[in-house]
């Protein structure tokens, strides 16, 4: 038979303990914080439920301290009632696009800047690369671009020159 003190530790076994319950707590708070912090499209892009959504639009447009305080507080509760790993999944793709629109924001500024520069080999790999490329528009952009006395006409070219080059990215 066993004793009190074998069947206590057989309950506590099927229970997380005290800190893994905080530490998932702590996880969900900050989640709803980071929720709080996407824009609109990223934010509509994720399904949750409506409670919970209403009460991070809420604590987006509260401004004073103590009253965002609990309102985060507040979101943290609903976490903690709903799957918190299939809500960070979808937490995770939605700004997973974010990173990879920046990174592809980064990699045509450094093609517009090495097109400006002169770099040959850039021009050749983006017209053995997007076929659709109008070779003469972009040459009259790059021209544009490098025969501009003025800083103000200089960045305008850049500016064209930029624009194009995302547009044929997406």
């Amino acid at each position: 038979m066993p004793s009190d003190i074998e069947a206590q530790g057989c309950e506590t076994a099927q229970r997380p303990s005290k800190t893994k319950q905080k530490k998932s707590a702590h996880n969900a708070q900050r989640l709803g914080e980071a929720l709080c912090a996407l824009n609109d499209t990223k934010l509509n892009a994720i399904q949750m439920p409506a409670e919970l959504r209403e009460a991070v639009v809420a604590a987006r447009h509260m401004r004073q301290h103590g009253a965002r305080r609990r309102q985060m507080q507040y979101i943290g509760a609903l976490m903690r009632r709903i799957d918190i790993s299939a809500l960070q999944k979808e937490f995770d793709s939605a700004n997973a696009e974010g990173h990879e629109e920046r990174r592809r924001f980064k990699q045509v500024e450094l093609w517009r800047d090495e097109l400006a520069a002169g770099d040959e080999s850039r021009l050749a790999w983006l017209e053995e690369a997007f076929p659709n490329l109008e070779k003469e528009h972009l040459r009259s952009l790059i021209d544009a671009v490098t025969r501009s006395n003025a800083e103000a006409e200089r960045r305008k070219a850049g500016k064209t020159l930029f624009r194009y080059l995302r547009q044929l990215v997406s």
